[in-house]
């Protein structure tokens, strides 16, 4: 997605390469010594920029001032407590407290234990623990049990289910 602008065609803008080549093209055709002066348009008017600069610092002071960070501020706080981590974790400083990252992740538990039997397998169901379970080990319960234990881990928890 871009920019739109009203009014604005890709081609009405003349490609200063270009009119220089076209302009020492003509000169050499006409005989002519010195090729026509040519005008680069996407060049931005340093004049009107120069007219407008008081009212550009004033916009940048207005949004200075909306937004300061002084050194012991919050935002500088944070700002440096992130490169501390930054740089423990790249080895350089000593880092956040811990030894975490601040924002750190909270790590899930690994698969729990294959179930041996109907009773290991229905205290992993009261304890939400099923769902935790591989798919290699779902389909070992199953073939245990004397169930299909082909399919997907969705099917083989129904069919586990089905049996308590």
């Amino acid at each position: 997605l871009g920019m739109k602008l009203e009014g604005f065609r890709p081609g009405c803008a003349e490609n200063p390469v270009l009119q220089r080549h076209y302009a020492a093209l003509q000169a050499l055709a006409l005989g002519e010594d010195k090729p026509a002066e040519t005008v680069d348009v996407l060049q931005p008017d340093s004049a009107a920029i120069e007219e407008k600069a008081p009212l550009f610092h004033a916009w940048k002071s207005a949004i200075d001032a909306a937004s300061p960070a002084p050194a012991g501020s919050a935002a500088a706080a944070a700002a440096a407590k992130k490169r501390a981590w930054t740089d423990r974790y790249n080895g350089v400083g000593a880092g956040a407290a811990g030894g975490e990252p601040p924002f750190a992740r909270a790590r899930r538990e690994g698969p729990v234990g294959a179930p041996h039997t109907i009773e290991d397998m229905r205290t992993l169901q009261q304890n939400g623990d099923i769902e935790r379970l591989t798919v290699a080990a779902l389909k070992d319960w199953l073939k245990a049990q004397g169930v299909v234990a082909s399919g997907k881990k969705a099917d083989l928890l129904a069919r586990a289910r089905a049996i308590l």
